[in-house]
């Protein structure tokens, strides 16, 4: 149940979702830490049972009257999805690529022909800010839509420093609003080395931009690459050094393609 958006702080309403199969309340796993979990931290409520919901999505006890009711039968009720890895704000597309993969090219030898991430950012910085607004926020209706309610969002494909700030920019515009998931923003700084960048130059450069970053809270954190043919753990750890020491939290794409220790770093 999303109120309207009419600028105005908005009224409190109530949903009565009645004769629900069940709720997942998922508070065993919170108590695990989601580690380790068993059939019976599930936490699951059998029905007949009811909830009330209201207009921010958080469950209400039932002490006003309901301004919507609907009838639960047969369904089931669960907390939103988190989704902690996304790259939603990009143009083009790499369909073809997967027939690439099928015929036995690796990611890295596509890469390195052009494709991969290379491509989508030759693509990214063909669009226009208003088409890059639009498709990530197709994107965050379409996961709102399919139960995620929290989510990540990176930047990353851009291939020079204000080019990651407008990616950070347009994202920070298209991720506002009630229709879409809340966001989490991360600069992935270090995605792809462009090809006629020499690795230490571009990593300053990004350094050099996290301040910008900071200033205007484009970003809740930074992310890294550290692959072979992508960019170096030690520069990895570099770039995250220099954001820890500005406040922002780092994340990192971590042995994927082949192991560099950087789960261990």
């Amino acid at each position: 149940m999303i109120p309207e958006d009419t600028g105005e702080a908005p009224v409190l309403r109530l949903m009565h979702i009645r004769n629900l199969a069940g709720i997942f309340t998922g508070q065993g796993f919170v108590q695990r830490d989601g580690r380790r979990v068993r059939d019976e931290d599930c936490s699951f409520a059998a029905g007949p049972v009811d909830l009330f919901i209201d207009s921010n999505g958080l469950v209400a006890d039932a002490t006003i009257s309901s301004d919507e009711e609907v009838d639960g039968t047969n369904m089931l009720a669960l907390p939103g999805f988190v989704d902690p890895h996304t790259h939603a704000i990009f143009a083009g597309e790499r369909s073809h690529e997967y027939f690439m993969r099928w015929a036995g090219k690796t990611y890295l030898e596509i890469t390195q022909a052009g494709g991969g991430i290379h491509s989508t950012v030759a693509a990214t910085k063909d669009a226009t800010e208003a088409a890059l607004v639009e498709s990530l926020r197709s994107r965050l209706r379409a996961m709102l839509a399919c139960g995620a309610t929290v989510v990540e969002a990176k930047s990353g494909y851009a291939n020079c420093a204000q080019d990651e700030l407008r990616l950070l920019r347009s994202l920070r515009q298209g991720a506002s609003g009630i229709d879409v998931p809340q966001v989490g923003s991360s600069f992935l700084a270090l995605h792809a080395l462009p090809k006629d960048r020499k690795e230490d130059e571009y990593v300053d450069e990004m350094i050099s931009a996290l301040p910008q970053v900071v200033n205007e809270k484009l970003a809740d954190q930074v992310d890294t690459f550290p692959e072979k043919g992508f960019f170096t753990r030690e520069s990895c750890l570099r770039f995250s050094e220099a954001a820890k020491k500005l406040g922002l939290p780092s994340k990192v794409h971590a042995d994927e393609l082949c192991d560099l220790g950087s789960s261990a770093a």
